[in-house]
């Protein structure tokens, strides 16, 4: 059986948690991550949603990453005069989603404007867990994050470092690329995570989902 190759281009933030959570969750394909040796990085403070935190824990690495890198908790997210509305209120709960679900549907009810958030955070409090990383957000130092990332899965994901010279496109489907380094890369599929430049998809339109399949929604702001 042919081991099927996954290729991302693009070792930022998304490139690097691409690469490592296909490495985990798929241990049987190979990983290639192409990663640019010109491209500017973007140093900045980053602040994370609760997936971020879901994605570290999945690839078993949450522990590390906040211990190792110059990371700080965050225990709830809050959005003052949200739309210029100062009743208004909008983040991310501190007692998870299904609680501010809740809090939100209620004050619909109500005829309330009552965000996703709880009183807890209203009143500066933070609620007890008995697991710490239960936290809400992080604030993450994007270089430092995707290094992290990549060296920590260095013996699952194979790096190549240069730009993407010559892409071989049949239609819509990418055969392989060179770098310009003299590297040539094929892969069964490929994935562009090098943000506005799009350096993989270009302006190529794909097929858009126009109803997708649920059959209610919350809608909010």
């Amino acid at each position: 059986m042919t081991t099927k190759t996954i290729c991302i281009v693009g070792a930022g933030t998304a490139g690097a948690l691409a690469s490592a959570l296909i490495a985990v969750k798929r241990p049987d394909y190979k990983i290639i991550n192409v990663r640019s040796n010109t491209s500017p990085t973007i140093q900045v403070g980053e602040s994370t949603t609760p997936i971020f935190i879901k994605i570290l824990d999945e690839i078993g690495i949450l522990e590390d990453f906040y211990l190792n890198t110059n990371t700080t908790p965050k225990h709830g997210v809050k959005f003052l005069n949200w739309f210029n509305s100062p009743n208004f209120l909008a983040g991310w709960p501190l007692l998870g989603i299904k609680h501010s679900n809740l809090s939100f549907i209620y004050g619909l009810k109500s005829n309330k404007n009552l965000g996703r958030l709880d009183s807890k955070m209203n009143n500066n409090l933070i609620p007890y867990s008995d697991r710490f990383y239960s936290i809400t957000a992080l604030h993450i130092g994007a270089v430092e994050t995707y290094n992290f990332i990549l060296d920590k899965f260095k013996d699952k994901i194979t790096t190549y470092t240069g730009n993407i010279s010559y892409i071989n496109k049949d239609q819509n489907t990418i055969k392989f690329i060179e770098l310009d380094t003299g590297v040539k890369i094929s892969a069964d599929e490929w994935i562009d995570c090098t943000g506005f430049n799009r350096v993989l998809i270009g302006e190529e339109s794909f097929e858009k989902i126009t109803y997708p399949p649920v059959n209610s929604a919350i809608a909010g702001w």
